[in-house]
């Protein structure tokens, strides 16, 4: 009886899921999930800390702990919630089981913990100071440069939740292989990013442009961000990646550019509090869509001026630069290319042939859209 009552509580919830799918209310299905996902967080962290390998030193298992709890807490679990929703949104009602959420769940902090792995390095390389409105991880007193090695402990804790959570199914292949590709297209595209920064002394503005931008948002960010959530889901489902279109990777890719463009833009205009880091695309001399936007604008004074500040640490330089942005209205264009995108998107969204499809990107869309990281 105890049996039958569990599985008749099990598919109303499932029904539950799809109530909300039905009615395409992504905002009610992402809430819903995350309290799950966020249920399934101290089976992640003793997975590790009081696993196989860290059992046996307690000192470094508890430091884990508290660098997860740092770095994992207080995010909005998007790419977590991507995971489950390519899951529970691609695969037939029927065939969803109570056990294969829950491994949605355990991938989904997989992925949350690929990307602390990624901003760790990558707020060392900024000497950034703060992400998710706390103090980055190596900025602690009792941290440092020991982040350095922290990112070593944090990657080979993802490689063992994996296989201790999934190597008894045929898909831990393709789950390792899509983590360590997801690592590698992400480096990739933030060395890209490295060989486009902008200084005086390199004088190199002629890579300030819209094709270089956007190779490198697709190997940055929206390959990583967007494709990989979706294939890790859909490795929870029989035959689930063959079921993967072009034009589900052309959308993810736009979403990505989408969110990349808001991520740039609030760095400048998006108060830190709000956003949640600190930033400096224009002391750095980063490749931005505002700055790739402003310099074909710029009137031979400007250009000049631009020239001499952009990628300069001078606050003074810094306020030089935003000037030139606002007298080329740069604001007012990005407002006008984001809101064509945002509606491109969601054109193409609306064209897809199935419920299943259109749901999933509706609910990728609302997740990233006017987001910043």
């Amino acid at each position: 009886m105890a049996f039958i009552l569990r599985k008749k509580l099990f598919f109303n919830n499932v029904r539950q899921y799809h109530k909300h799918l039905a009615l395409t209310d992504t905002q009610a299905f992402s809430v819903k999930n995350k309290e799950a996902i966020l249920k399934v967080y101290p089976e992640v962290v003793n997975a590790v800390c009081k696993g196989p390998t860290l059992s046996t030193q307690p000192t470094v298992g508890e430091w884990v702990k508290e660098m997860f709890e740092h770095i994992l807490t207080g995010g909005r679990l998007r790419r977590a919630n991507d995971v489950t929703a390519a899951y529970v949104m691609f695969e037939k009602q029927e065939n969803i089981t109570e056990e294969k959420i829950h491994s949605s769940h355990i991938l989904g902090w997989c992925a949350e913990m690929v990307f602390a792995y990624i901003y760790m390095i990558d707020d060392i390389m900024d000497s950034s100071t703060t992400r998710r409105n706390k103090l980055c991880w190596h900025r602690l007193p009792n941290v440092g440069l020991n982040a350095v090695n922290d990112t070593s402990l944090l990657h080979q804790a993802i490689l063992e939740i994996l296989e201790l959570k999934f190597r008894h199914v045929p898909e831990y292949i393709d789950i390792v292989k899509l983590v360590n590709e997801a690592i590698y297209f992400t480096a990739i595209g933030q060395q890209l990013d490295n060989f486009t920064v902008y200084s005086k002394k390199r004088n190199n503005l002629d890579c300030f442009n819209m094709k270089t931008f956007k190779n490198t948002v697709m190997l940055k960010t929206a390959y990583s961000t967007m494709r990989f959530p979706l294939l890790l889901g859909l490795t929870l489902i029989k035959d689930g990646q063959k079921q993967v279109k072009k034009e589900w990777f052309d959308i993810g890719f736009d979403i990505g550019e989408l969110f990349q463009l808001h991520n740039d833009y609030s760095d400048l205009y998006v108060n830190e509090t709000e956003s949640g880091k600190t930033s400096y695309d224009i002391q750095e001399g980063k490749l931005t869509w505002l700055a790739l936007t402003a310099v074909p604008r710029c009137n031979e004074h400007q250009l000049a001026a631009f020239k001499e500040f952009y990628g300069s640490p001078d606050p003074d330089h810094e306020k030089q630069i935003k000037q030139i942005y606002e007298d080329l209205k740069i604001p007012e264009l990005y407002e006008e290319y984001e809101s064509k995108l945002y509606k491109e998107i969601l054109n193409r969204i609306n064209a897809l042939p199935t419920e299943p499809e259109r749901k999933f990107f509706l609910n990728l869309l609302g997740e990233w859209y006017k987001h910043a990281y």
